[in-house]
This record gives C-alpha cells, structure tokens and sequence, in this order.
C-alpha cells in the first residue's frame, strides 16, 4: 500500500495518468499523422521517379505540396490542432477523390474516405466530426455516381467504366463500413469521456481532499511549532530560574520570557498580603503592566475573583469570555481580554501565590498549553521558595559572621590590652650589613575578615610577585589559624582554672551552715584570688534584720 501527499502545486492528473478528451485527440492526431507521413513517404519516393521521367510536372507539384504539407503537420506540434487536424483530413480527402477520378471507384479510394470519415469524428465534436463526414461520403458517392455514369470525366482514359451500376454497390457498402465505424467510433468516444467524467469528479474529490488535509497538515504543523517553541521557552526559564537567587528579579525575568514566547496578551504574578487581606500584584509584563504596577494592582483576598479563587482553592481554573463567570477576566485596563488562567504557585505542600495569564483569544489555554503552563508555575515556585531560602540563610550568616568578628576583635583587643601583643622580627644578616634601606611590602593577617595584624617584608624590588604572595597567604593563613588555636586555648584553660576555683570556693562555702563563716569565707577566697589588698561584703540592715 503506498499512501502519496501533493502540494498544492502538484498535477494530479499526472499522478493519476488521467487525460482529457482533448489529449487523447491530440494523441491520436500525431500517430495517425505518422502512419499518413511514413505512407506519403513510400508513395512519393515511387511515384517520383516516374513523374520526373514523364514530365508529369502537375503530378510532381501535387506529390511534392501534399507531402511537405503533411511533413509540417507530423513534425511541428507547436501548430494549432485545429490547423494540424483539418491539413491532414483535407489531404486525405483530396488522395482519396485523386484515386477516384485517376482509376474510377477502388478499393484505396474507398479505404481513403473511410480512414476520414471516422478520424473527422475522432478529431472534432461529435457533431462537427459526424457532418464533415458525412459531407465527404456524399460528396464521394455524387462523384463516383459521376464517373460510373460518364457525367465525370476520367484523368487516366484507360481506367474508364463499363456503365453498370458498380459504383451504386461500392458506395452502399462505404456507406455502411462508415456508419458502422462511426457508431464504434462514437460508442467508444462515449464511454471514454463517462470514464474521463468519473476520473474528473475522483480528481476534484482528491483535490478537495487534498486542501483538507493541506490545511490539516498545515494547522498540525503550526500547533507542533508552537509546543516546540513553548517547550524550549520552559527550558530556558528552567535554566535562567536555577542560576538565579534574587527572586524578584527571577520573576521578572521568566513572566517577561512567557509573555514574549507564548504570545500572551497580560501575564501577572500575585501574592497574599493577609494582613491587608488583599492579593497583590507583585510583577507583570505586556499590555498596560506598567500602569497596574504603578497603581499597585491587587485584588481582595476572596472567592469573587479568579486570582482570589484559586488562591483559596489551590487549584488552577480558566475562564472564557463566554462562561457565566467572564466578570471575573475583565479589567478596565485590559479590555481585549477574551480568556484567562490562574495557576497556584505551590513549593511543596506551601502556597506562595498565584499567576494569571490573559489572552485575546477565547480558544486559546488547551490542555497541553495547561500542562505546559503549571509545569513552569511549579518551577517558578521553587526557584522563589528556594531563592527566599537561600536570603534567609544568607542573612542570618552575615549575622553570624558579623557576631564572630566582633567576637574575635574583642577577644583579641582584651589580649592585646593583657600586655600578649606579640611582634617578631626576622632579619637577614647578609643583607642588614650592607646598610641599605629596601622597600616594604605590607600584607594583612586576617582570620574570617578580622584583620589581626600584619606582615611587613623588605626587599630589593618592593614588590612580590604573584606566586611569592600566594605563598606568603597559604603560610600566614596557617600561622592565624595556629594563633586563634592557641588563643582559643589559652582562654579555655582560663575558663577552666575559673571553673575550679568557683568549685572550690564553692565547696568551701558549703562546708558551713553558719552566716560569718559563710561570709569570711567568701571574702578571704575572693581576696586571695584576685589579690586585693582589701575585701568587704556587707548585707542590707533589712536583711541582717531578717537573718538575725
């Protein structure tokens, strides 16, 4: 089975092998012009000869004229057909009385009007091939009536007839041989066009066919380029919306990318503001986006708008121009609105708010345009959920990065005011001794963006060089690392010591039930510990009162 598809430039009847009457006229005009021409050829190339030897100039001018008349209409196709059909049955015509009248009625005579009575049928209409024809039986039967009876004189003497009646006979029976071969003629030309009519009407049913399924073709094709396209706009947002973290500009970015590629007439993404109990609209993009944002658009936080409905239902909903709810898709500033979705944006089992696409066309949000849309929304809602995330997350690092270092500056300010300051000089002998001033170099020490000091190098340039500073980094990384190590130990043995000592006093304290010893105590281990020249703890006379 082999199905074909036609362009609309394509010729179906050269497909189908299907000619019209005319071709086939045409056909049979050029073969018969051939079998005439090939048969002129032999006649002429004999009869030449003798007409030369002769002198027969009529009879070589009359050969000659047919033969290049009939060589034009057999080689020269670009000749009108009716000039090409009406040359070749006049020169028919014309052999045929030119037998007649050279040797009295015979039988090539005969065969010649036969061969155009039927090829006028055949060449023309029905009706003007059957009067040529008919005209030209009549007209041979009235000549050869002539030459029978004498009334027509002979060209050629010898062939003259013994006045019997032959010539009622031969034309009786060339009557009949035409009527028969004109009925079979007919008959066949008949049924040729029926079947040409049939052949035209299972033409123009294909064609039609051919227009439905050019325009099928056509639509589908369209449909596909725009998923297609629709499909790569998805995962271009995709890409952009996972390498972005600021979500308004996320936002932005991907509502601008489906407005353009989707061929939206308004696209809006909208969040709750309870406290307001309104519905916000946060970004937009296309026609009068800048207007509702400007005015700061929103919507109340209830079931009489779509955006409200779908925010309270968590599900998505489209309404068209001619549903019962089309007040819900109209605006003042968008009044070509003929359809419009609103899709949920949910991360997870968490609802962020809602997106709202508008269109000027009431077909348009489809089933796969549907899945293709809420594909994007959840996209577009974790990348905003995340990107909120990573800000909270980033926030609260500076915070803690910002606790740690003016931690760590305290911490080392207190140990720089305990008399710990620290500074070692290295020098090179070799160098020192030649008594010569080198530039310095200075590079910071730093731990987690706290400068701790510093690094001072002399040399003979002034200047390090790109590995000679990654060296020193790496090294004077190392060497703050080993000095917080080092303090953060110190302070914890500190911190230890206290612990002990508080134990000790404490357990020192509670050795006691009595309120002087208790309190002697007390100062006595305070005194000794913090080396004070003198210690004194005295209680309130209300409370003395009371312990009394």
């Amino acid at each position: 089975m082999k199905i074909f598809l036609f362009n609309q430039e394509s010729d179906l009847d050269t497909a189908l092998q299907v000619q019209a009457p005319n071709a086939i006229r045409n056909q049979m005009l050029n073969a018969a012009a051939i079998v005439a021409f090939f048969l002129c050829a032999i006649l002429y190339l004999v009869s030449l000869p003798g007409a030369i030897q002769n002198q027969n100039w009529p009879q070589l001018i009359g050969l000659s004229a047919g033969f290049l008349l009939l060589t034009l209409v057999t080689f020269i196709k670009k000749l009108p057909y009716t000039v090409r059909a009406t040359t070749l049955l006049t020169l028919v015509c014309t052999a045929s009385f030119i037998s007649l009248f050279q040797k009295s009625i015979n039988l090539e005579s005969q065969m010649l009007m036969l061969f155009f009575a039927l090829a006028a049928v055949i060449f023309f209409d029905i009706m003007p091939g059957a009067v040529l024809a008919g005209l030209g039986v009549v007209a041979y039967a009235i000549c050869s009536w002539g030459v029978s009876t004498k009334f027509l004189m002979l060209l050629a003497p010898r062939f003259l007839g013994d006045g019997q009646p032959y010539w009622l006979y031969a034309n009786a029976l060339l009557l009949v041989l035409a009527l028969i071969g004109g009925a079979a003629v007919l008959a066949l030309y008949q049924q040729t066009l029926a079947q040409l009519d049939k052949q035209q009407t299972l033409i123009k049913t294909l064609e039609a066919q051919q227009v439905k399924m050019d325009i099928a073709v056509k639509t589908r094709t369209q449909t596909l380029q725009k998923r297609f396209n629709q499909t790569c706009t998805a995962t271009e947002i995709a890409q952009k919306i996972s390498v972005n973290l600021d979500p308004q500009a996320l936002i932005e970015e991907m509502i601008s990318l489906v407005q353009k590629q989707f061929g939206l007439y308004f696209i809006g993404v909208y969040f709750p503001e309870p406290a307001k109990k309104i519905i916000s609209l946060q970004a937009a993009a296309g026609e009068a986006s800048q207007k509702l944002l400007a005015e700061h658009y929103n919507v109340p936080m209830d079931k009489e708008t779509l955006v409200g409905w779908t925010l309270d239902e968590g599900k998505t909903r489209i309404v068209r121009e001619k549903d019962a709810e089309a007040d819900w898709i109209h605006n003042r500033y968008l009044p070509q609105t003929r359809a419009e979705i609103a899709v949920p944006l949910k991360a997870g089992n968490k609802l962020l708010g809602v997106i709202s696409l508008k269109s000027e066309n009431e077909e348009a949000f489809d089933d796969e345009e549907t899945m293709i849309i809420e594909g994007l929304a959840r996209v577009l809602a974790n990348a905003i959920e995340n990107a909120r995330q990573y800000q909270d997350k980033s926030e609260k690092l500076n915070e803690a990065q910002a606790t740690l270092r003016m931690y760590l500056q305290g911490a080392w300010a207190e140990m720089n005011r305990s008399g710990n300051q620290i500074a070692f000089t290295a020098v090179n002998k070799a160098l020192a001794a030649s008594n010569v001033e080198y530039p310095e170099v200075q590079m910071p020490l730093m731990l987690h963006g706290q400068v701790f000091g510093q690094i001072s190098l002399e040399n003979e340039t002034g200047s390090l060089s790109a590995e000679d500073i990654a060296f020193i980094e790496a090294i004077t990384t190392q060497t703050v690392l080993a000095l917080e190590n080092a303090r953060l130990l110190d302070e914890t043995k500190r911190a230890a010591e206290r612990e002990r000592l508080v134990s000790a006093i404490t357990a020192k304290v509670r050795a006691t039930t009595e309120v002087d010893k208790i309190l002697r105590t007390t100062v006595e281990e305070l005194g000794r510990l913090l080396g004070a020249s003198e210690t004194l703890i005295q209680l309130n006379e209300t409370e003395r009162e009371e312990v009394a």
